[in-house]
């Protein structure tokens, strides 16, 4: 686990600590239960924190000795064999696949939609921008079809704790808003 040498930071009051071994989730539930610190932000290996004005020095130690800390547990982790093995993607794997685009989305915004269930939307048009936040990259754009990849990479995703926006969840089933009437499946515009 390392903090980022500023050179590599836009902005001196951001302090981003990244982890080769563990998911910016785990490092960000660290800081939150084990330190009472807030990240800003937590990506695929890394968390945001922002320094204020307002920071004490009480708190700066507390970020100090939280690093130190999460450091010393995540080798020891990685030592004991705990670190993931699994061979599931990480989030950037997931993420890199473009589906295809069946219609604009403002089209598919101007339709009706319904929400369908995902293991049965493969071939649906989806309604409306479908994305992990942070960082707020779109997984699926409205008007493009939702394919065999794009439904392993979403139940992927939700299986690594992502915060996927645009889905619903409904008695532990995951539903994806598409297009109610889809066009022709011939029509591609990309």
């Amino acid at each position: 686990m390392r903090i980022l040498p500023r050179e590599m930071i836009a902005d001196p009051c951001k302090i981003v600590v990244f982890s080769s071994s563990q998911t910016g989730r785990w490092i960000a539930d660290q800081l939150r239960h084990d330190y009472h610190l807030e990240p800003e932000m937590e990506g695929e290996h890394h968390v945001v924190l922002i320094l204020t004005g307002y920071d004490t020095s009480e708190g700066i130690q507390r970020l100090v000795n939280a690093v130190r800390g999460i450091n010393e547990t995540a080798v020891w982790e990685k030592q004991k064999g705990e670190e993931r093995r699994d061979g599931s993607r990480g989030f950037t794997e997931m993420t890199k696949h473009l589906p295809k685009r069946r219609i604009l989305p403002s089209e598919a915004w101007d339709r009706k939609r319904e929400w369908k269930e995902l293991n049965e939307s493969k071939g649906s048009i989806c309604a409306e921008m479908l994305h992990v936040y942070p960082p707020g990259i779109p997984l699926l754009v409205a008007g493009e079809e939702i394919d065999a990849e794009t439904i392993l990479a979403i139940k992927q995703l939700l299986q690594a704790g992502a915060n996927l926006q645009g889905i619903m969840w409904q008695e532990g089933r995951v539903y994806v808003p598409v297009v109610k009437n889809k066009p022709l499946p011939n029509l591609c515009l990309s």
